[in-house]
Protein backbone atom coordinates (compact mmCIF):
# COMPACT_ATOMS: atom_id res chain seq x y z
CA UNK A 1 0.00 0.00 0.00
CA UNK A 2 1.41 3.42 -0.77
CA UNK A 3 1.73 6.03 1.70
CA UNK A 4 -0.76 8.75 1.87
CA UNK A 5 0.79 12.14 0.78
CA UNK A 6 -0.60 15.48 1.45
CA UNK A 7 0.10 18.12 -0.71
CA UNK A 8 1.72 21.52 0.74
CA UNK A 9 -0.40 23.74 2.01
CA UNK A 10 0.59 27.15 0.57
CA UNK A 11 -1.81 29.32 2.11
CA UNK A 12 -0.28 27.60 5.37
CA UNK A 13 3.46 27.73 3.56
CA UNK A 14 2.98 31.47 3.08
CA UNK A 15 1.43 32.20 6.60
CA UNK A 16 5.03 30.46 7.75
CA UNK A 17 6.85 32.63 5.71
CA UNK A 18 5.37 35.96 6.70
CA UNK A 19 5.39 34.73 10.38
CA UNK A 20 8.20 33.11 10.13
CA UNK A 21 10.72 35.50 7.78
CA UNK A 22 12.47 36.99 10.56
CA UNK A 23 13.38 34.53 12.65
CA UNK A 24 14.70 32.49 9.80
CA UNK A 25 16.73 35.59 8.68
CA UNK A 26 18.32 35.58 12.34
CA UNK A 27 18.99 32.01 12.81
CA UNK A 28 20.41 32.45 8.52
CA UNK A 29 23.00 35.07 9.89
CA UNK A 30 24.02 33.28 13.14
CA UNK A 31 24.93 29.94 11.23
CA UNK A 32 25.90 31.94 7.78
CA UNK A 33 27.74 35.19 9.02
CA UNK A 34 26.60 36.91 5.83
CA UNK A 35 23.07 38.53 5.46
CA UNK A 36 22.97 38.00 1.50
CA UNK A 37 23.91 34.27 2.15
CA UNK A 38 21.17 34.12 4.88
CA UNK A 39 18.56 35.29 3.01
CA UNK A 40 18.97 33.64 0.33
CA UNK A 41 19.25 30.36 2.46
CA UNK A 42 15.45 31.26 3.91
CA UNK A 43 14.32 31.74 -0.07
CA UNK A 44 15.89 28.29 -1.09
CA UNK A 45 14.41 26.89 1.76
CA UNK A 46 10.88 27.98 1.07
CA UNK A 47 11.27 27.41 -2.86
CA UNK A 48 12.03 23.60 -2.80
CA UNK A 49 9.13 23.52 0.34
CA UNK A 50 7.00 24.94 -2.95
CA UNK A 51 9.02 22.55 -4.97
CA UNK A 52 8.54 19.41 -3.07
CA UNK A 53 4.60 20.14 -3.04
CA UNK A 54 4.36 16.47 -4.34
CA UNK A 55 6.74 14.28 -2.29
CA UNK A 56 5.68 15.96 0.73
CA UNK A 57 4.60 13.06 2.99
CA UNK A 58 3.21 15.22 6.21
CA UNK A 59 4.87 13.06 8.18
CA UNK A 60 5.83 16.54 9.83
CA UNK A 61 4.35 19.41 10.95
CA UNK A 62 5.13 21.47 7.36
CA UNK A 63 7.30 24.20 9.65
CA UNK A 64 9.51 21.13 10.98
CA UNK A 65 9.99 20.26 7.70
CA UNK A 66 11.02 24.08 6.17
CA UNK A 67 13.25 24.18 8.98
CA UNK A 68 14.79 20.90 8.36
CA UNK A 69 15.38 21.83 4.06
CA UNK A 70 16.46 25.28 6.15
CA UNK A 71 19.40 23.48 8.49
CA UNK A 72 20.43 21.89 5.09
CA UNK A 73 20.42 24.44 2.93
CA UNK A 74 22.31 26.34 5.55
CA UNK A 75 24.56 23.35 5.82
CA UNK A 76 25.97 23.54 2.39
CA UNK A 77 26.17 27.32 2.10
CA UNK A 78 28.35 27.35 4.80
CA UNK A 79 30.52 24.96 4.22
CA UNK A 80 30.17 23.69 7.82
CA UNK A 81 30.66 26.78 9.70
CA UNK A 82 27.04 25.39 10.99
CA UNK A 83 28.58 22.66 12.84
CA UNK A 84 31.20 25.63 14.75
CA UNK A 85 28.33 27.98 15.67
CA UNK A 86 25.91 25.33 16.63
CA UNK A 87 28.79 23.69 19.27
CA UNK A 88 29.29 27.75 20.28
CA UNK A 89 26.03 28.06 21.34
CA UNK A 90 25.39 24.43 22.78
CA UNK A 91 28.70 25.58 24.94
CA UNK A 92 26.97 28.36 26.12
CA UNK A 93 23.49 27.07 26.57
CA UNK A 94 25.07 24.40 28.78
CA UNK A 95 26.67 26.99 30.77
CA UNK A 96 23.33 28.33 31.61
CA UNK A 97 22.52 27.91 35.63
CA UNK A 98 19.54 25.17 35.47
CA UNK A 99 16.16 26.51 36.73
CA UNK A 100 14.40 24.62 39.37
CA UNK A 101 10.90 25.11 39.99
CA UNK A 102 10.16 24.20 43.85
Amino acid sequence: MAAHRRKVDLVELEWLYRSRYARFRRVAFALLRDHEDGGEAVQEAFTRAVRANASFRGESELEASVWHTFRTVSWVRGSGRIVIVMRALRSRFMALPSVVEA
